[in-house]
């Protein structure tokens, strides 16, 4: 990345947060993303809150959700210290809470969906909310019909979205 001159351009995104910390390590530039899903609240290996202290720090390398107010936000601030760092929940865990608070700590939230968890690839009503709320980006399998909706709002959309037929 560094060779290639791109660090400025390029996020990377992991759930396991180990991986985020060893490149903050290497250069304070990367981008940083941090992927969370629901399944964070719920028993098993990715729970923050789980009161074995090794589970709920198994994926955040150590540090643990209960020392930063249970505030995954803050969490997330704290890890990627100087690095610039977003969060990347999944839609259905994001509050209008949570954002506001990442937001306020300076950290870009982009949410994504697990068609798994929703029952579809695009929830043109969650969407809608999330736009609403002020999210910064929205990963989606379905780009055609986030691109449709946002175009029908007005948003100006990059260049390379314009499709020709």
């Amino acid at each position: 990345m560094v060779k290639e001159k791109i660090v400025e351009r390029v996020e990377i995104q992991a759930f396991d947060f180990r991986c985020l910390q060893e490149l903050k390590k290497l250069d304070s530039r990367i981008h940083l993303g941090f992927l969370t899903e629901a399944d964070n609240e719920i028993p098993g290996p990715s729970d923050f809150n789980h009161p074995d202290p090794q589970i709920a720090s198994m994926w955040t390398g150590g540090a643990l959700l209960k020392n930063y107010n249970k505030s995954i936000p803050q969490m997330i601030k704290s890890l990627a210290g100087d690095n610039p760092a977003c969060w990347e929940p999944e839609d259905v865990e994001l509050t209008k809470e949570a954002l506001d608070e990442a937001h306020k700590l300076g950290l870009k939230v982009v949410v994504w969906t697990w068609p798994e968890h929703s029952g579809t690839t695009f929830d043109p009503k969650m969407i809608e909310r999330l736009i609403n709320w002020g999210v910064d980006g929205i990963i989606t399998d379905d780009p055609g019909h986030l691109i449709s909706l946002l175009a029908a709002r007005g948003f100006q959309l990059p260049i390379h979205f314009v499709f020709n037929k």
